[in-house]
């Protein structure tokens, strides 16, 4: 998987050297920005992302599959974050993708 991003990112999670970038576009927006690409490691990962219920209190959501903006982590973790929020008092909702295996 190949990630690009604005931010900041965990360098302990990436397999190589990052790559910086300059952009014409930033975001699809005219005018110009940087970009930090790197690689991820291969193996299992585990995706968490804070979000907000209808109710206004917190809700983690996590997920062993890529997509973008979440923290991700490398391993399966999956069971610890439901643990945290279970102590936190903060709903989870878990999405597991299965093996093709």
């Amino acid at each position: 998987m190949l990630v690009g991003h604005e931010g900041p990112h965990d360098i302990n999670i990436a397999s190589g050297k990052p790559a910086l970038r300059s952009l014409l576009k930033y975001h699809g927006k005219p005018g110009f920005g940087a970009s930090v690409e790197f690689k991820i490691k291969e193996g299992p990962i585990t995706m968490l992302s804070v979000g907000v219920t209808g109710n206004g209190k917190f809700k983690f959501i996590i997920t062993e599959g890529p997509t973008r903006h979440f923290a991700p982590g490398i391993g399966h973790r999956a069971g610890a974050l439901e643990k945290i929020a279970s102590i936190l008092g903060i709903e989870c909702a878990t999405v597991v993708r299965e093996s093709a295996e």
